[in-house]
């Protein structure tokens, strides 16, 4: 999340299967008045203006490995965009996503090159060096935990 004042927060969640649980990693910091403004001009483009709300895939995956882009692009939380992507060549045939429909995935095709500006902006903030804060400490809405 971005606020209006280049105040962030990012968290990032990381699963390796069989494994159950998915490790959290949180980040918060401010940006710097060039990084906030690239986002902006990324999140205003009117290739992003025009995408389509993300279609879920289907679960279960008939892949072993997957990756998830999703932006919301309003205040509505119902506005959100995206993309999936895989290996090709790990695909069990049957399964989902090889056995989506094609439109769909032509969406998550146009949606990646259309967020592609937004991916490499975020590429480039999580190669910063952030501290990591606990999830006891984050103050994501300045909503601080009792300890």
């Amino acid at each position: 999340m971005v606020w209006d004042d280049r105040q962030f927060h990012m968290e990032f969640r990381s699963q390796t299967l069989p494994a159950l649980q998915a490790t959290l990693h949180i980040y918060e910091s401010t940006l710097t008045s060039l990084q906030f403004q690239k986002l902006l001009n990324a999140l205003n483009a009117d290739s992003v203006a025009h995408l389509p709300i993300f279609p879920e895939p289907q679960y279960p995956f008939g892949i072993p490995q997957a990756f998830f882009f999703t932006a919301q692009r309003s205040s509505d939380s119902k506005d959100v965009v995206g993309y999936l992507a895989w290996d090709k060549q790990s695909e069990i045939s049957g399964l989902p996503p090889t056995s989506t429909p094609d439109t769909i995935k032509q969406k998550w095709l146009d949606s990646a090159v259309a967020l592609q500006p937004i991916t490499i902006w975020l590429h480039e903030i999580m190669g910063m060096n952030w501290q990591e804060v606990p999830p006891t400490r984050s103050s994501l809405c300045g909503v601080y935990p009792t300890e």
